[in-house]
């Protein structure tokens, strides 16, 4: 890849509303907060501070039941993380981030709800758990797609790490080719190419 329109993609989107950019698409397509995410209809993205109106309200019943159940059987991993992407997918990350670490370090090896956890990090922006939650997520599984996606999108947008960030997403559209975010990273380049022609 052109290393030009490496340092143009880090300039370029360094300066787009403090790196909100890297929040789209990092979830599974079926949540809540992934039509948000992958900027729909609602337009680019804008998740990050005080965005919790862009979200669907938290359903408190389902919640309640779910912390009771959750409470009453605390070695559960999956009881915890429900917990927890309910509150996420409502926009309130700081209430989900400490169901979601109980759930990883109840389940180290669920990549899922790392990637969770890593968004509700960056949403809250703890840039450094992030990147740790995403970096122990590729230790588990080294091609993990939202991983090699978050993380690459960090490097690029946030830390301008040009040669990390593009590596990540060379890696990511090699092994998974077909994916979501394979596809959501060709759409970028596309994107930053016909706004940089010539490189």
């Amino acid at each position: 890849m052109n290393r030009d329109l490496g340092f143009f993609i880090a300039g370029l989107c360094f300066g787009i509303a403090a790196g909100y950019f890297v929040f789209r698409a990092v979830l599974p397509a079926e949540s809540p907060v992934a039509v948000v995410a992958s900027g729909g209809a609602a337009g680019p993205s804008t998740i990050g501070l005080d965005s919790e109106s862009q979200f669907p309200p938290l359903d408190e019943s389902q919640v309640l039941k779910l912390e009771a159940d959750a409470l009453a059987s605390p070695a559960d991993p999956q009881l915890a993380a429900r917990v927890g992407e309910l509150y996420m997918d409502a926009g309130q990350f700081a209430e989900a981030v400490p169901w979601l670490e109980k759930a990883v370090e109840l389940g180290p090896g669920d990549v899922h709800v790392r990637n969770h956890l890593a968004l509700s990090y960056l949403n809250q922006g703890n840039m450094d758990g992030a990147v740790a939650s995403f970096e122990h997520t590729l230790v588990i599984d080294p091609n993990h797609p939202p991983s090699l996606l978050g993380l690459g999108r960090i490097k690029l947008y946030l830390q301008q790490d040009i040669d990390g960030g593009l590596a990540m997403w060379q890696k990511l559209m090699a092994v998974a080719p077909s994916s979501e975010e394979a596809r959501s990273v060709r759409d970028e380049l596309d994107a930053l190419k016909s706004a940089h022609p010539g490189s």
